[in-house]
């Protein structure tokens, strides 16, 4: 089993694995094989016992999720398309 700790944001990596696969916290529930009632929990309290971090952190790693790369990835996005939307991307 996976030692973690509450350092991990993930209500937010809930959210951004849900986002990136286009789906609800029902089927999120069903993938993961957590509760809905724990995933509304964790999304209140921001922080999971061991062996449901365990299985969500493992769902996303079998989806070939490298969460680090990916948010850093998706943040850059994000700043090119503001910036692209608001007319203030500088082009060189």
């Amino acid at each position: 089993m996976i030692q973690v700790n509450c350092d991990y944001n993930i209500t937010n990596d809930i959210g951004f694995f849900m986002d990136a696969e286009h789906i609800n916290n029902i089927e999120f529930a069903r993938r993961t094989k957590v509760s809905r009632t724990t995933l509304d929990e964790i999304m209140k309290r921001g922080c999971a016992r061991s062996d449901v971090y365990e299985k969500i952190y493992s769902y996303a790693y079998e989806k070939n999720y490298r969460i680090n790369s990916v948010k850093e990835e998706l943040i850059k996005e994000k700043g090119f398309y503001y910036q692209l939307y608001t007319g203030k991307l500088e082009l060189s």
